[in-house]
């Protein structure tokens, strides 16, 4: 495993991917080795130059700057925590609509804010790592030191999954194995569908898929039963996300 390094003017680009646009859920986490923390940086982000979508997980100040737009153009940002110059940190970023943005450095929560009941706005610009998501050329805010073991996913982890990344260290990002005793019956359904699961799925996000891969219905898992009313909905193949 060898960390990526930048000198201030590089980066590295992901292409563009629908699976980017997360929706309603998302966690983003990186270490990194900043020659000057003090300095603007973007770490990682997919972004647009109107900036009214996706996200960006950045430091200013010696401080995190996490920046998420909502798909109403809603900017959520704050600087929070301390990081140091020099020396290898895990920085990460959860959101829930309907919940909080949250800040972790080194595993602990510094700071959150409410978020509102709308998911990230989506785009169709690459993931950039290592400065400006909205702009390579020029580049902007670049990256002055090293990446390290990244990690994007579509839910917001919680704080026990965020401490397991962060104590994976040197060894990679853990592999998150969740049992969530999960099931969806009837199958097939007629009218509605119910999801059961374990406690611990309280409060993700599900989405209902067409057969073209459109998503046409999306709602939070309550405690133990979650009942999907169907009937709003033509007759036809559809698939349940959790």
């Amino acid at each position: 495993d060898e960390a990526a390094s930048f000198g201030g003017f590089a980066y590295d680009l992901v292409a563009t991917n629908t699976l980017f646009n997360t929706g309603t859920g998302m966690s983003v986490s990186a270490w990194v080795n900043l020659a000057d923390a003090s300095v603007n940086q973007k770490i990682i982000g997919r972004t647009n130059g109107s900036f009214n979508s996706g996200f960006i997980l950045g430091v200013q100040n010696s401080q995190m700057n996490p920046e998420v737009w909502n798909s109403s153009g809603t900017a959520h940002s704050f600087n929070a925590g301390s990081i140091a110059s020099g020396v290898w940190t895990d920085l990460a970023i959860t959101w829930a609509s309907s919940g909080y943005l949250i800040a972790y450095v080194n595993g602990v929560a510094v700071d959150s804010i409410a978020t509102e009941a709308v998911p990230i706005g989506s785009n169709s610009e690459p993931l950039v790592i290592g400065g400006s998501p909205w702009s390579q050329s020029p580049l902007y805010f670049a990256v002055n030191g090293s990446i390290d073991d990244i990690g994007i996913w579509s839910r917001a982890l919680s704080p026990s999954e965020v401490r397991e990344v962060y104590d994976s260290g040197a060894t990679g990002i853990a592999h998150l194995a969740v049992n969530t005793g999960t099931a969806l019956y009837p199958n097939p359904a007629d009218g509605s569908v119910s999801i059961s699961a374990d406690a611990q799925m309280a409060g993700q996000p599900y989405r209902v898929f067409d057969a073209m891969g459109k998503c046409v219905m999306q709602g939070t898992m309550g405690n133990g039963t979650t009942e999907v009313a169907l009937d709003g909905l033509t007759p036809g193949v559809y698939s349940v996300r959790l």
